[in-house]
């Protein structure tokens, strides 16, 4: 695998276009073809005119202050804009798969490669990834990204920004390979001294024949000394993917902890004939966590009282396009000045803040930000989910905040398809709801997850606690 950034020089115009009219048989006959795309969707547009901007970029911290556009959104314009990005690929890249991820873009997204769309995504908080295999060009042909943001949907009651305001990346891999986000590492402790860092690998045959692979992972410490291993062979049929399993038994490892976040490297070769063919590396953690109803949250077998912030991801002057400098200068001030946790208030947050959680030692609240069980809020999940499931900073998902359905029977029913499909990707974290009413409804969300999550309504612990004796409680 190799990974690209592709953040500099894109093209931007901030507003929208009318679309042509397409009068003649033969200008409706091609539009509705593929690479048809017709407006500044189409690689034929004129975009020489339009500015020049670099990623991360949030267009609404650039607009004036006006006050018609509330409070809530800054007193800044939203709207609609358009992006573009061209760029070669290499003859010899033919025959590989190509990736794009988009890390988030605020908010509703509509991607086209060379006049077709590849993608959508229709959440400002989320990453996704848009396969462009298929439309690609390569060689002296050039390949025209082309993104439409329309940015006029709220999200949030707070300052969301517009654009393409976190890291875009393109990835090339064989044929054969590992899925995007396809590694998950959850050690188990099976001893005082022994764990297995029990490993799922989703492998990926993009190819329409049969193929035979040998997968060899194994742990590196940060000496780059190899602590555990582990090798299988498999077969996986054309245009499929397949999931392996591995038992990697580690002695005695350093365990992850606030006060020593100490981190290891899973290392995963996928091999074909005994040739190299795809590799992939993943930081994760050794540490247990536990929940008891009347003590609290416990880290590696210790209560640890969490003095928590919740966090939205806008910084002064720069928006939501935030540098990943001052990312890591937030997390490492929350960390000096006692903070020991951290909520992603409210939604999933840039992949780098993660990081630098995982690096200082700080406990994680990672948050959905739609309630909705829809294809595209299920989607919203799982994305979530498999990005962020190897951080060991990551000890809860929250599924919902302050939802007016919470204490429903509609909202226990959404709860419940979310829950479940969290727990077919990773079950090893705890997971809530954010609730601001209905804690003590019947028939709500309030006590079908791992624990209740309480905003504000410190007058219900009480009421809770008599009503549900065995329920979890955070505030």
């Amino acid at each position: 695998m190799e990974k690209f950034s592709l953040d500099r020089d894109w093209k931007f115009y901030n507003g929208d276009f009318e679309l042509p009219e397409t009068k003649t048989h033969t200008e409706c006959y091609m539009a509705a073809k593929a690479g048809g795309a017709i407006g500044a969707a189409s690689p034929d547009f004129d975009k020489s005119d339009w500015e020049t901007v670099n990623l991360p970029h949030d267009w609404a911290v650039y607009n004036e202050f006006e006050e018609k556009w509330g409070p809530s959104q800054g007193y800044k314009k939203r709207g609609k804009a358009w992006y573009s990005k061209r760029f070669r690929l290499d003859e010899s890249d033919r025959d590989k798969q190509i990736l794009i991820e988009f890390e988030g873009i605020s908010s509703y997204a509509t991607v086209y490669l060379n006049g077709s769309v590849i993608g959508r995504n229709f959440c400002g908080y989320n990453s996704f990834v848009v396969d462009a295999t298929d439309m690609a060009l390569y060689g002296d042909q050039v390949n025209d990204l082309v993104v439409f943001v329309d940015a006029t949907q709220i999200e949030g009651w707070w300052y969301e920004g517009a654009g393409i305001y976190r890291h875009v990346n393109l990835y090339k891999k064989n044929k054969l390979h590992i899925a995007h986000w396809g590694v998950f590492v959850h050690p188990i402790r099976k001893t005082v001294d022994v764990w297995d860092a029990a490993t799922d690998t989703t492998i990926e045959n993009s190819s329409y024949e049969n193929k035979n692979f040998r997968l060899k992972t194994y742990i590196l410490d940060k000496e780059d000394n190899i602590v555990g291993k582990d090798e299988k062979v498999f077969s996986i049929a054309g245009g499929s993917k397949t999931e392996i399993n591995q038992s990697i038994l580690t002695y005695s490892p350093l365990l992850w902890d606030i006060d020593a976040p100490n981190l290891y490297t899973m290392v995963s070769e996928l091999y074909e004939n005994d040739s190299l063919v795809d590799s992939q590396k993943n930081i994760f953690g050794f540490r247990t966590i536990a929940i008891n109803k009347d003590k609290g949250f416990f880290l590696n077998g210790r209560h640890v009282p969490l003095y928590g912030t919740c966090n939205h991801q806008d910084h002064a002057g720069v928006g939501v396009a935030v540098p990943d400098s001052v990312n890591e200068y937030r997390i490492k001030l929350l960390k000096e000045m006692g903070s020991n946790a951290y909520r992603c208030a409210h939604g999933n947050p840039n992949p780098e803040i993660l990081d630098y959680c995982d690096k200082y030692g700080i406990l994680v609240m990672d948050e959905n930000r739609n309630f909705n069980s829809s294809a595209d809020g299920i989607k919203q999940v799982q994305d979530m989910v498999m990005r962020d499931r190897n951080h060991p900073s990551v000890v809860m998902y929250s599924l919902f905040n302050e939802e007016p359905l919470q204490g429903t029977p509609t909202g226990r029913k959404l709860a419940e398809r979310l829950q479940c499909e969290i727990k077919k990707l990773d079950s090893t974290r705890f997971l809530l709801g954010a609730m601001n009413t209905g804690v003590t409804t019947d028939g709500g969300a309030c006590d079908i997850l791992d624990m209740t999550g309480f905003n504000y309504i410190t007058h219900t612990y009480d009421d809770f606690r008599e009503k549900y004796p065995d329920m979890p409680m955070l505030g």
